[in-house]
């Protein structure tokens, strides 16, 4: 019985013009990973979120801006933590001593070692003030994309007005296995 089913499904294929092979999909298995994670593995290697501030592509953003905001003194990176996967990739673009734009990588450690000497130093505060969030899911997966472009300003004392200090410009991938979302990527 199940070989007359699979023939006849590979007949019922093979005669149709609906599906060519064109239309397929390769599939892969990578051979290692630098990360592989369920949730559940993510909310045991992670501080807890506030819900609010992983409800939304948009919610997490300014979560993330806000969370490396205060004034001179102890800063508390658990919220910063809570709101990345432990391995995400932190990048951003500057000039090398040879004048040569460069793009460099860091660890989220480092990016809360740099706040954390950066507010040992003086207050910072940064805003997301525009945001543009494109959302993406895969037919047949449960897990949905986003990116999200955004300006915003940055500086010593907290922004007043639409206007703020300056603009600040990154780029921001997130992702939402199930109940709510990551940060896997940040660009600046």
């Amino acid at each position: 019985m199940l070989r007359s089913i699979t023939l006849g499904l590979g007949l019922a294929l093979a005669f149709s013009h609906a599906v060519t092979a064109a239309d397929a999909q390769p599939t892969f298995e990578p051979k290692a990973y630098l990360m592989n994670y369920s949730e559940a593995d993510l909310l045991k290697r992670v501080p807890p979120a506030r819900p609010e501030d992983v409800s939304s592509p948009e919610a997490i953003v300014r979560a993330m801006h806000d969370a490396v905001s205060g004034p001179k003194g102890h800063w508390d990176d658990k919220r910063l933590r809570s709101l990345f996967v432990p391995d995400a990739l932190i990048e951003f673009t500057d000039e090398g001593a040879d004048g040569v734009p460069r793009i460099q990588s860091i660890s989220l450690d480092e990016l809360v070692r740099i706040f954390s000497e950066l507010h040992a130093q003086t207050s910072w505060y940064e805003r997301a003030v525009a945001l543009n969030v494109v959302v993406m899911q895969r037919k047949g997966e449960k897990a949905t994309l986003a990116v999200v472009n955004h300006m915003g300003d940055e500086g010593v004392s907290p922004a007043k007005g639409p206007e703020g200090h300056g603009p600040a410009t990154s780029m921001t991938q997130v992702v939402k296995l199930q109940g709510r979302w990551w940060i896997t990527s940040h660009t600046w």
